[in-house]
């Protein structure tokens, strides 16, 4: 279950300063 978690917590954290890069 963690694992899982995690990713998904990670690909969130990850989105957002690639989406502030962007703009």
């Amino acid at each position: 279950v963690k694992s899982p978690v995690l990713f998904l917590l990670g690909a969130q954290d990850l989105r957002v300063p690639v989406s502030n890069g962007l703009q």
